[in-house]
């Protein structure tokens, strides 16, 4: 069984300059009263983005008896909120907090003092208690979480604040791989709230009494630097916890073609946040992974979402062009186990870019305990329009890793090839690789038959082992080029250069270069000697 994260945080400056953007911030007292709310876009507008009637609300505790009650004191340690139209170029994003296992301070330092960024978004497994009804218990281990040595002196609560916006995942929310079957879920989001210092004007807090949002979601619009009037990034951070059918029947009565990921109510949300407001980039935060496929080494009928050879989940694995054989995907929790869902969200996506909502939706995701960026190529739809590129990355991890290898069709691949030419294009180039004890750092016509081809597999002296060749992909089809990546070696545990799962911990930080027109993620690795463990540039506007 594995334990797995995620979380988001959003943090800003209060009237100062950091990482190069000009931030108000809205501070929080301990008591979750606000004590701030003027910013450069004005009064605070929190509850105008993230409020609607779109929650089934409140949430209930249908375990009442057995919930318990959360009596300890909470710390006198808080999170910023982030004044909404603020502007902003520089996001940081982290999931899979144990804070008892850093060696160092060397992530929150990195993170503060080198990247300095303008928002930080907690991914989930924000902290870890796997209980269902330990109320107290939650809450002293949210208090630990918060008063670490290491967080409280150089992570988004230590000053001068760092806005922080956030979602849950299993292990904070209640315990592993559990969903809309947990049966405290309005305890366990009132813990949320306390921890993030969420005000009573907030749709999460329980204040808002009948009228309370059942879960977590939220969305956070800001602008460009120098062009306040003109939106920039748009944050929108799912909960993929409060509404999630059952997986696998051990989890709860299986719902076939009725299963869903995020329940009626926050896809209606996020159906108005993705296609009626407009913003260059829309950041979409998920405690689970998005891109990778399903996991065919488990059959189709175990999934409590698979309703029949006609049905959706077959269906949704065609249409994503994932019912091939070579479309491996993660053993693990993701959306790959809702394959109607998933390609709903995908396809959501796509048709935000096409009219026009945006330039690029990028997905962030946590969960894993390694990072890992990802990118796919969706074709044309006749509901969401032209085929379109989709982005994700995944940051997950302080301070453990997983070192396991584990399959992802849709992994960013430094340069494509097949398998000894068999037109199948989902292997990874091994670079460099020896043929004939010549090196070769880029695909090359190895074997004479005037198709470029490179090592897929390679020994400690870079040979190709037992025929694991392939030929190249045209380069003009790669999703992303060469050139516009950076990649290393000594923080992978496997051939695939972009899935980081050997290193101590992980954060990502995307940063946009509004004048230049470009976005840059990365992948940080601050104990290691590789400070990057990968990286990618896209071009801002299509």
């Amino acid at each position: 069984p594995k334990c797995r994260c995620r979380k988001a945080a959003v943090i800003f400056l209060i009237c100062l300059t950091f990482g190069g953007s000009a931030l108000a911030v809205a501070l929080v007292a301990g008591d979750g009263r606000q004590t701030s709310k003027e910013g450069p876009g004005g009064p605070d507008t929190n509850a105008g983005t993230n409020g609607g009637n779109y929650s089934y609300g409140p949430p209930q505790d249908w375990g009442k008896s057995s919930c318990g009650r959360a009596t300890a004191e909470l710390p006198p340690l808080t999170h910023a909120r982030p004044v909404e139209g603020s502007p902003i170029s520089r996001v940081a994003f982290a999931s899979c907090f144990r804070p008892y296992l850093q060696v160092s301070d060397a992530l929150w330092r990195h993170m503060r003092e080198t990247f300095r960024p303008d928002l930080f978004i907690w991914l989930g497994d924000n902290m870890y208690l796997d209980t269902e009804t330990a109320m107290n218990d939650k809450r002293r281990s949210y208090n630990e979480a918060k008063s670490d040595q290491y967080y409280a002196r150089f992570g988004p609560v230590a000053e001068p604040k760092i806005p922080t916006v956030a979602i849950w995942d299993d292990h904070d929310f209640v315990e592993d791989n559990m969903g809309k079957e947990y049966p405290c879920l309005a305890s366990s989001q009132n813990e949320f709230v306390n921890f993030f210092n969420l005000p009573p004007s907030d749709p999460r807090h329980s204040a808002q009494g009948s009228k309370q949002r059942f879960g977590v979601y939220n969305s956070h619009m800001f602008s460009i630097p120098q062009k306040l009037s003109e939106n920039g990034i748009h944050v929108i951070n799912l909960d993929n916890r409060s509404h999630r059918s059952p997986t696998f029947s051990e989890h709860g009565p299986c719902e076939g073609g009725n299963s869903t990921m995020l329940g009626a109510a926050q896809w209606e949300w996020l159906e108005q946040e993705i296609l009626d407001k407009k913003s260059v980039i829309k950041l979409l935060s998920s405690g689970v992974q998005v891109l990778p496929p399903t996991n065919k080494d488990r059959p189709a009928e175990e999934y409590c979402a698979y309703d029949g050879e006609d049905g959706t989940f077959v269906k949704a694995t065609v249409d994503m062009e994932e019912d091939g054989p070579d479309a491996e995907g993660t053993k693990y929790e993701g959306w790959s186990e809702f394959p109607a869902e998933r390609a709903r969200l995908l396809r959501l996506a796509q048709k935000s870019i096409n009219t026009g909502q945006a330039e690029h939706v990028i997905f962030l995701t946590g969960d894993q305990h390694w990072a890992e960026l990802q990118a796919k190529r969706l074709s044309d739809s006749e509901d969401a329009g032209p085929s379109r590129i989709l982005f994700s990355v995944t940051a997950s991890g302080i301070d453990q890793h997983y070192a396991e290898s584990v399959p992802n069709l849709n992994r960013l691949r430094v340069r494509t090839a097949d398998r000894r030419g068999d037109g199948s294009f989902v292997e990874e180039c091994n670079f460099p690789f020896v043929v004939e004890g010549r090196t070769h750092d880029e695909c090359a016509d190895i074997f004479g038959s005037g198709t470029p081809g490179c090592g897929i597999q390679t020994n400690a002296r870079d040979e190709i082992i037992d025929d694991q060749w392939g030929n190249c992909l045209d380069a003009k089809k790669e999703l992303v080029a060469r050139n516009d990546m950076t990649y290393g070696k000594t923080n992978i545990c496997t051939d695939n250069y972009h899935h980081t799962c050997a290193a101590q911990a992980n954060y990502g930080g995307l940063v946009v270069d509004w004048e230049a027109g470009s976005i840059e993620i990365n992948l940080f690795t601050p104990h290691e000697n590789e400070e990057i463990a990968s990286s990618v540039r896209i071009d801002l506007y299509n």
